[in-house]
């Protein structure tokens, strides 16, 4: 039995770490749109 809860908190433990991991790639995620956006607003202004 303990096995099986030590393997159960140990598997809750990785999907905590990995929710954090998705979490902060999503972040960076957005953060590269974010200028991206703003690159090409500024390309249009050089450009318009």
């Amino acid at each position: 039995m303990q096995i099986f809860e030590l393997h159960n908190y140990l598997y809750k433990g990785e999907c905590e770490m990995e929710k954090e991991y998705i979490h902060e790639e999503m972040l960076e995620l957005e953060d590269l749109e974010l200028d991206e956006e703003d690159l090409l607003i500024r390309a249009g202004k050089t450009l318009g």
